[in-house]
């Protein structure tokens, strides 16, 4: 098989399955909450962790490595972080309230049992450094790297961007208005754009998960302030 399609067949099997995931986990697809649900869900982020490695050392028999970067590529990523998390909380200091319904969402919260200060920081934690990796390990490297075997440098950076962006607004579909939601994929395709960038500039995933800690923390901190008012 060419390497053309063989990047083409990893993205057709890669790049569905965590939409997948969300929506049977969700009960888009299904019972939400349900044995069922939680065991594709999981399942899903399996296939996010485990194909891009499994195809990097049986498909193409390359070497594992842990992606190691330069000090310009750590700074890099940490002054992007800071205008990205900046720009997030300042979207929500003076549009929040017409943004999202503050009341449901933190019963939504209350629901899932992550009111507790305790609970909110493993969950707030794991979503800022252990999925962000994983995201910035699958969109950023495996992805983008398929891209760049079929259309190129920039156009990939584009193409993993519209991907990660078209996941996110189909699993956000299910908890944000139409408006809200627009507005939160324009953001998750801006940050797309930003850390496929340090991903080709640096050819690592470091950087970009950097500055994708930042902005997940401060999503996480914005939904903190709706369970405390």
């Amino acid at each position: 098989m060419s390497e053309r399609r063989r990047a083409l067949l990893a993205l057709c099997l890669l790049v569905p399955a965590p939409t997948i995931g969300v929506l049977v986990g969700m009960g888009v697809l299904g019972e939400a909450g349900s044995p069922l649900g939680r065991g594709v869900w999981l399942l899903s982020k399996a296939c996010l962790l485990l194909l891009p490695l499994c195809w990097h050392l049986f498909v193409d028999r390359r070497r594992a490595s842990c992606s190691p970067t330069s000090r310009a590529g750590i700074v890099a990523g940490c002054l992007t972080a800071i205008p990205v998390a900046a720009g997030i909380l300042a979207v929500w200091f003076l549009a929040g309230d017409q943004l999202v319904d503050r009341e449901q969402a933190r019963r939504t919260i209350v629901e899932l049992g992550l009111d507790h200060p305790a609970r909110f920081l493993i969950f707030a934690s794991a979503m800022s450094l252990a999925n962000a990796l994983l995201e910035e390990y699958a969109w950023r490297w495996f992805v983008l790297t398929r891209l760049e075997v079929l259309m190129g440098g920039a156009w990939a950076v584009v193409g993993s961007a519209l991907l990660f962006c078209v996941h996110h607004a189909v699993a956000l579909s299910v908890s944000l208005p139409p408006g809200t939601n627009a507005l939160a994929c324009g953001g998750i395709l801006v940050g797309g754009l930003i850390w496929g960038w340090l991903y080709v500039r640096y050819r690592s995933i470091w950087p970009g998960w950097i500055c994708h800690v930042a902005a997940d923390a401060a999503v996480m901190w914005i939904t903190w302030q709706m369970v405390t008012g």
